[in-house]
């Protein structure tokens, strides 16, 4: 996991080739004016979509993983947290489409918002959209989905 600030993007390029990509595209785009939906930076290796959403209480889903591809997320409008499992739980949706559930019990919480960003690997499990205390519920994301090298 990488969790920093927007201005420190830079200093984790040379991680892998396609994480340089979305890197990349991070500093020299202005992810507030891309439209809603898909858009792609080098077809299925690197996308982002940019996704309304509102956060949400404790997921009956539990905590999401993937194996295909690290997410790369960005809040651009609305603070969340995102909260990511120390250690695996019960599995409560079967892998399917590149993503599976576990309930976890304990989890490391990261704020997100306006100014940050958050890296997570293929294999760890993360449980996005929690609300932020004293925040609105509403969000607006930039969810990068970089195939792992």
């Amino acid at each position: 996991m990488i969790y920093d600030k927007i201005e420190n993007v830079k200093k984790y390029l040379g991680i892998s080739p396609n994480l340089d990509k979305a890197l990349n595209f991070i500093m020299r785009t202005d992810l507030n004016s891309l439209p809603e939906g898909r858009t792609e930076i080098d077809g299925d290796r690197v996308f982002l979509n940019i996704v309304r959403c509102e956060a949400k209480d404790a997921a009956d889903d539990g905590f999401e993983y993937h194996k295909q591809y690290r997410d790369l997320q960005i809040d651009l409008e609305g603070t969340e947290i995102m909260r990511v499992a120390t250690e695996w739980g019960t599995e409560l949706k079967p892998y399917a489409g590149d993503i599976g559930f576990f309930r976890c019990e304990g989890a490391a919480d990261c704020i997100l918002g306006p100014g940050r960003f958050i890296v997570l690997e293929s294999m760890e499990l993360h449980e996005p959209c929690a609300p932020a205390p004293g925040c609105g519920k509403a969000l607006k994301k930039a969810v990068f989905k970089i195939a792992a090298d």
